[in-house]
């Protein structure tokens, strides 16, 4: 904790978030050339001088080798982003070209709050911009800077374009490089060999990542508004460090207590989930702006027994301590019948094309997966032309809820459809 109340008191010193468009405007890599000493790459140098960090460099001999020794570093805290990052450090040469002999980089406007000695000079080495029609390679590098830097200062600046770039598509809108050279920092002083993952991520929220890969499921940790202006997620842990509730990001693919959710395309959060001290689901409730807004299927149960097979969706999920769904509810639109053939009775919730309109759906399931109740808008009937339970919109009053025993039979007959 020593360490997240220092980190906080730098960043009292850090400018703000502001709005920006990373694509365009670009990013870029410095280091310091001084008269009295060798160059060093500006994160490692602030990490020492500003933080009071002790360096402890790579053993490994190759740039790129020094880069995935220094990736391991939080490889247990974070396998999916360790994963990504080296990824991204394997291609780094492939997606470099050199710049163009007798000129240099114009500094791009992402330094933020930088301390000089007076006999130094800060280059940039490195630029980096996403891919388009206005450059065919990701990073553009100064050689004349370049080779002056040993490679454990060359492994610093690549490892700094890694995280440099996941933030380029993030939604966290940083408009200097401070958090990014600082997380450099702390990698290079390894300070995160001790932490706990409660710790960790307290610290990637500090810090201003918008994600956690966790168990399998994307954790929203925080996002910046189109004003530039950073909300911290709630993240909360048990006792043991296994995570108890978080706010689950929008675009991800899980399957999580044989819940699926699939979205590629959301910039918002999906809600709110919170969990056992077994690891397993207790609840699950969607956002309302992304129940309203995005595209993308709601989170879904693929349901098969030898009663029937159907899909269940919902926005607000509750389960048993076994991690089996207990109660399901969401919303049927209805210009779409739903229709579910269970234990050899048909249900079906009520259909008309040109009513712009939502019903409330209910589903609730015993920790066998047995369905115990049932209900898909309004009152429940008997349909006696076809023998199905048909639910009909009711102008006022409550919907009906109908009850099945665990052989999936009716436990009291509803009232035959006028």
């Amino acid at each position: 904790m020593r360490l997240l109340k220092l980190l906080t008191l730098s960043l009292l010193f850090s400018s703000s978030a502001w709005a920006n468009n990373w694509y365009d405007r670009g990013n870029a890599g410095f280091a310091l050339f001084c008269s009295d000493r060798a160059p060093q790459v500006l994160d490692l140098y602030e990490a020492q001088q500003r933080d009071g960090y002790t360096i402890a460099f790579s053993n490994q001999f190759g740039v790129i080798e020094k880069v995935y020794d220094l990736i391991s570093r939080f490889d247990k805290l974070d396998p999916k982003r360790a994963n990504v990052y080296r990824a991204w450090a394997q291609e780094f040469f492939a997606e470099s070209t050199a710049l163009s002999p007798s000129t240099e980089i114009v500094q791009t406007p992402d330094l933020g709050y930088v301390s000089l000695p007076q006999a130094c000079r800060l280059e940039q080495v490195v630029f980096q911009r996403n891919p388009s029609v206005l450059n065919k390679y990701r990073y553009i590098i100064n050689t004349s800077l370049w080779n002056k830097l040993d490679t454990d200062q060359l492994a610093a600046l690549v490892l700094h374009e890694i995280v440099y770039r996941e933030f380029m598509t993030s939604r966290t809108n940083e408009m200097t490089s401070e958090r990014i050279r600082m997380f450099n920092g702390l990698v290079h002083a390894n300070k995160f060999a001790t932490l706990t993952v409660p710790e960790y991520v307290a610290i990637l929220q500090e810090l201003h990542f918008t994600t956690y890969s966790y168990n399998g499921v994307l954790l929203s940790l925080g996002s910046a508004n189109t004003a530039g202006a950073w909300t911290t997620n709630s993240i909360q842990f048990h006792a043991d460090s296994v995570l108890e509730k978080a706010v689950l990001a929008g675009e991800q693919a899980f399957e999580l207590n044989g819940v699926k959710f699939v979205c590629f395309q959301s910039n918002m959060d999906l809600g709110e989930a919170t969990f056992q001290s077994s690891g397993k689901l207790k609840s699950l409730r969607v956002a309302a702006d992304f129940a309203a807004q995005t595209e993308c299927a709601l989170p879904f149960m693929e349901y098969s027994s030898e009663k029937g097979r159907f899909t269940v969706s919902g926005t607000e999920w509750t389960f048993h301590d076994n991690g089996a769904p207990l109660v399901v509810k969401g919303s049927l639109r209805l210009t779409e019948q739903l229709q579910i053939n269970y234990a050899g009775v048909t249900y079906a919730s009520f259909w008309n094309p040109f009513m712009q309109k939502s019903v409330e759906s209910y589903f609730e399931f015993d920790t066998d997966l047995n369905l115990r109740a049932l209900g898909l808008g309004g009152a429940a009937c008997r349909n006696p032309l076809n023998n199905t339970v048909q639910f009909n919109p009711k102008p006022y009053g409550t919907d009906t809820i109908v009850s099945l025993t665990a052989a999936g039979q009716l436990e009291i007959e509803p009232p035959v459809c006028f």
